[in-house]
């Protein structure tokens, strides 16, 4: 799970709490293989199970977002911040952000 960074691994397991799009994580550059070998990794090691078509948080799942909370300083009741979006430079107060991507 090395590949997977921790902020992504919080998201990943929030999402499938709250029973969330996954297609967060792909906006995130991750893969569909990517994300299923996540949710390989994860019902290996007992923090989610697959029940029926759904994907549910265990236990030990709940006490793995508890203590990546910490770590990360946030709640997990909250909206975790999406770093691809932050700007590498703060504008100036009458500059205006057109994203790479708009149409």
């Amino acid at each position: 799970m090395s590949e997977h960074t921790e902020q992504d691994l919080l998201l990943f397991l929030v999402l499938v709490k709250n029973n969330g799009n996954l297609e967060n994580l792909v906006s995130r550059g991750y893969q569909y293989s990517q994300i299923g070998e996540m949710i390989s990794y994860c019902i290996q090691k007992n923090v989610i199970r697959l029940v029926g078509d759904k994907l549910e948080i265990t236990d030990v799942g709940m006490d793995n977002i508890e203590s990546m909370s910490k770590a990360e300083g946030v709640s997990h009741n909250q909206i975790l911040p999406q770093k691809e979006y932050f700007l590498e430079q703060q504008l100036k107060k009458y500059d205006i952000f057109v994203p790479e991507n708009f149409v």
